[in-house]
């Protein structure tokens, strides 16, 4: 896998700052409510002994995880990772819908609940634009790497 040369247009240049301030938000939440956070992980986990220090490096793992398609896209133009990326981010959209509406319903709507999907929806319309899609689509010959399939 080489890396992708030349100018990346608009679409994936606005992709990458979305999924970036999605990362970047997530993590912010997280250490923001550490509390919560050990809450929400210990659910998920409840083998692991989740102190103080295991909260925060989870959290940055999360982050740091995050962060690999966004390289994948943006630096190889690795076309499989768009399909990934759709997938994933329209789970968690529909992971969002039920806090959000229990948020509406009770007035308890904070910004990152409302503003992370909708970078999500902003990250993903713009992965999938036509300059994005034909920066993505490319020959090996034109632009002089090769593409992770």
């Amino acid at each position: 896998m080489k890396v992708r040369r030349g100018e990346r247009p608009l679409a994936i240049k606005l992709f990458a700052v979305a999924l970036l301030l999605v990362a970047l938000a997530g993590a912010a939440e997280g250490l923001s409510d550490l509390g919560g956070a050990a809450l929400r992980l210990s659910l998920s986990a409840p083998w692991i002994a989740w102190d103080r220090d295991a909260v925060i490096v989870a959290i940055f793992s999360e982050a740091s995880i995050a962060l690999i398609p966004l390289v994948w896209i943006y630096v190889f133009a690795a076309r499989g990772a768009r399909w990934m990326v759709l997938g994933f981010g329209l789970i968690k959209l529909l992971l969002a819908i039920r806090p959000l509406i229990a948020a509406v319903r009770f007035d308890t709507l904070d910004a990152i609940a409302f503003i992370e999907p909708a970078l999500i929806c902003f990250a993903l319309v713009m992965l999938f634009t036509p300059g994005a899609s034909r920066w993505m689509r490319r020959s090996d010959k034109e632009v002089g790497s090769a593409v992770f399939e």
